[in-house]
């Protein structure tokens, strides 16, 4: 699998963490390390990933300026997952007192044959608060042999206990044009052809998550031949993604109230497979375009000739509306991901009544070209 092969192992090969990248290289240069790191950011910006890279630079006996020499016994186990002296331990599965009580009894033995033990907790925020309590006091007096690399998307969820007395990292999202010159150096190494369309699709799928970019990027490989040059149309049809034009198209039912077309795209995203938060995050960003266009005559996310033709005599406000019901509809699916629980809200969006204000407009504008004339006279009740 790509996800795997494709993987980081050395400081130089993060993508994005530039900051992050540079500290913890120079780290170990010096061969000195804080005995507990917190690295936070969303899925698949490299927490893990930098925190095995981080492992082997620890446990390596043979580094290269820093770098993990990638040869030796130790980064070799640890490429592979079964080096006894670091422990991977998911904290969403083992996030009670208990599995924590014994995680901190086993801290006490010393390494098996390495001068460190590194623990990697992922996901660390999923710790219950009795877990978390028992787990403080390991990390206010570690012993001079174990470390900590606490992995989360949600550090506010960390307490500030625990943040005190740790190196906090955070991970950016990586830039897209990063993460679409990634993807380009690995299908050329796989001799395969992608066009310049299809390679941003992908990572606007993505949502800025390396592997999930990387496991899209796949899923186009198998679904083309290898002598075929992948195209956005393959990748559209391939990862379910929905046209531009179909996204504006949802919008124009929402602000007109056609309620037969709202029914029929949720019946087309259900029938096709299509991940509700996903499709309506899609909608979100048309909607965007279609206010920045309204307010600057510019677009970010689709073609401005398309967004211009379905611009057209929308009123602002009832944009802005819809754009803040798309938003809460979003929140909504991710808790209920229900295809008839969102054709619903959004039904119950479309028909929602806004006040119309052009015609208040229309009287201020009339007081206020009566006042600069001096014609009219502002009287205060």
């Amino acid at each position: 699998m790509l996800t795997t092969s494709e993987r980081p192992q050395k400081f130089e090969e993060m993508i994005g963490q530039e900051t992050v990248r540079r500290s913890l290289l120079n780290q170990s240069k010096k061969d000195t390390f804080f005995p507990t790191y917190v690295f936070s950011g969303k899925h698949g910006c490299g927490k893990t990933t930098s925190a095995r890279i981080l492992a082997k630079a620890i446990l390596c006996r043979d580094k290269d300026h820093g770098e993990p020499c990638g040869k030796c016994a130790f980064c070799k186990a640890i490429a592979e997952g079964n080096e006894l002296d670091v422990i991977e331990i998911d904290g969403a599965s083992n996030n009670g007192v208990d599995k924590v009580r014994e995680l901190i009894e086993k801290v006490q033995y010393r390494p098996v044959h390495a001068a460190k033990k590194v623990y990697i907790i992922d996901e660390v925020h999923m710790l219950s608060t009795g877990a978390f309590n028992a787990l403080l006091k390991t990390l206010e007096e570690p012993p001079e042999w174990a470390v900590f690399i606490l992995a989360t998307t949600e550090p506010d969820k960390i307490p500030a206990t625990v943040r005190s007395r740790a190196a906090c990292y955070t991970f950016s999202a990586i830039k897209d044009s990063d993460l679409a010159a990634r993807l380009d150096a690995i299908a050329k190494k796989c001799g395969r052809k992608i066009t310049y369309g299809a390679l941003k699709t992908i990572v606007k799928h993505s949502g800025g998550s390396v592997r999930d970019a990387i496991r899209d990027l796949e899923t186009c490989f198998e679904a083309v031949y290898e002598d075929e040059e992948i195209t956005l149309d393959h990748v559209v049809s391939t990862l379910g993604i929905d046209s531009s034009e179909q996204s504006m198209r949802l919008i124009n039912a929402l602000l007109n109230e056609r309620i037969p077309d709202i029914l029929e795209t949720v019946n087309r995203w259900q029938e096709e497979g299509k991940q509700p938060a996903y499709v309506l995050g899609q909608a979100i960003e048309a909607l965007t375009d279609i206010v920045l266009y309204i307010t600057a005559q510019r677009a970010v996310y689709n073609p401005l000739a398309l967004v211009e033709a379905y611009a057209a005599n929308i009123r602002p406000d009832k944009a802005f509306f819809i754009l803040k019901e798309l938003l809460r509809i979003r929140e909504v699916c991710r808790r209920e991901n229900s295809y008839a629980v969102v054709a619903a809200e959004l039904i119950l969006s479309a028909r929602e009544k806004q006040p119309d204000t052009s015609e208040l407009l229309s009287r201020i504008e009339k007081i206020e070209e009566s006042l600069k004339s001096g014609a009219g006279q502002l009287t205060l009740l």
